[in-house]
């Protein structure tokens, strides 16, 4: 059978400069001049007959197809060094897992468990790739996650992996010395907010039976792209978040962070475990799939 595929040699020069976005970066690394490398890449871009890269000023910037490409390039190589080496030693290929989870919730309750599976399972592989929304499983390299909300497509099939609890949190340092700090008291400090959850203050007004003046009247603080930033903004006293409370329970014990304003209120989401329907016949992805859904609490 005659396979569709490009020379290796190519596919080696291409996965280095689109790391690098350099052919001298690549030739440096690859041991090569750096005009081989570039007429590999063009080679590989005639092969496809698409451009992979655009030659700016500034050096190489990926196309939408090199980026996508690169990145199933990218595994396809790791997996076949990792056959090349087991077939060397005769020892079997570990399973490899890639796991998509969001940057705050991966650090701070995800990778301190990991251990306890690798213990378990020590013949899966188990990486980690981050995003902030729902993950695109083909785009992003992903066999299963874990996210923010139940995936609803046909193709997917979607475990509830527990509740979100949100709590107020500040630095005890800002509060107001003999203030009662009544969840209408926030309002006094700077609110810090998260980029992708615009509403969550004002659905945290309502639970708490509160009118929200305009936003003009707010004292809005600055704004953050992930938990784990607004989480450290609080502990440097730069205002109020509102976090999911399996966040911050380390420095709420320990007195770094303070939530007076009222007990943790459930935010109306959730954490779901999420894989295409087309992958669950994978042992390592099932047994991943059942650890997780134990360590919920």
């Amino acid at each position: 059978m005659h396979r569709l595929l490009p020379s290796l040699k190519a596919l080696q020069c291409f996965d280095a400069a689109a790391r690098h976005l350099s052919f001298t970066g690549a030739a440096e690394e690859l041991g090569q001049t750096q005009s081989a490398v570039s007429r590999q890449v063009a080679k590989l871009e005639a092969f496809l007959r698409r451009s992979l890269f655009r030659r700016t000023g500034a050096g190489l910037v990926l196309t939408e197809s090199g980026e996508a490409y690169a990145r199933e390039v990218e595994t396809l190589l790791e997996r076949l060094e990792e056959a090349t080496a087991a077939a060397m030693d005769g020892a079997p290929t570990d399973a490899v897992l890639n796991v998509g989870v969001f940057p705050t919730f991966g650090t701070r309750w995800l990778i301190p468990r990991l251990s306890r599976f690798a213990t378990r399972h020590p013949g899966v592989r188990v990486n980690l790739v981050s995003g902030t929304s729902a993950f695109d499983f083909a785009a992003d390299g992903v066999d299963i996650a874990i996210q923010y909300g139940e995936a609803k497509a046909p193709a997917l099939r979607s475990y509830a992996l527990m509740d979100e609890e949100v709590v107020a949190v500040c630095a005890p340092a800002i509060l107001r010395p003999g203030a009662d700090h009544a969840p209408m008291d926030v309002m006094a400090y700077p609110l810090l907010r998260l980029a992708t959850r615009p509403q969550a203050w004002r659905v945290w007004f309502d639970q708490h039976g509160l009118v929200a003046p305009p936003d003009r009247d707010l004292i809005f603080g600055s704004r953050f792209e992930h938990f784990e930033m607004m989480i450290n903004a609080a502990i440097a006293g730069l205002g109020v978040a509102l976090v999911p409370r399996l966040f911050v329970e380390e420095e709420l014990a320990t007195g770094r962070l303070a939530a007076p304003f009222s007990p943790p209120r459930r935010s109306g989401g959730g954490y779901f475990i999420v894989y295409p329907e087309a992958k669950g016949g994978r042992p390592e992805l099932c047994d991943f799939r059942d650890w997780v859904l134990q360590q919920r609490y």
